[in-house]
């Protein structure tokens, strides 16, 4: 369809990730989520959008080292 060439730079574009078989893609974001849920935002409320992306930032940083 788009021939070698064009095929391989899309290719190149692509980062293929391991899933587990026995395991859905949508169980690590309902983990994730609830993660957030709890250690993040807890019982607070949260007022904006800007606020929100810091306190899930702060959250992601240590695990992302």
């Amino acid at each position: 369809m788009f021939g070698a060439a064009r095929g391989a730079a899309l290719w190149r574009r692509f980062k293929v990730h391991y899933t587990p078989k026995h395991a859905s893609w949508l169980n690590a974001c309902r983990m994730e989520a609830s993660l957030v849920a709890r250690q993040c935002l807890g019982n607070k409320r949260i007022p904006d959008r800007e606020t929100l992306q810091r306190e899930v930032r702060a959250l992601a940083s240590p695990r992302d080292s």
